[in-house]
């Protein structure tokens, strides 16, 4: 399985990261990698159909 280019950071590692929230990677990611939630969700280019993806209703209470 793909991950990013940062799971080497919490593959197998127990840490106290509870979220990892990033974008410009268009294209959207919601996975669990170790204890960490690795979350993307971006509009993305819109003519190349990037947009299709995005869930506005996707939100994370801090």
């Amino acid at each position: 399985m793909s991950y990013t280019h940062f799971s080497f950071l919490v593959v197998g590692k127990a840490t106290a990261i509870d979220y990892w929230i990033y974008g410009h990677s268009h294209y959207n990611k919601d996975v669990l990698i170790g204890n960490t939630q690795c979350l993307s969700n971006q509009l993305g280019y819109v003519s190349h159909n990037e947009h299709l993806t995005f869930r506005p209703d996707r939100t994370i209470e801090v």
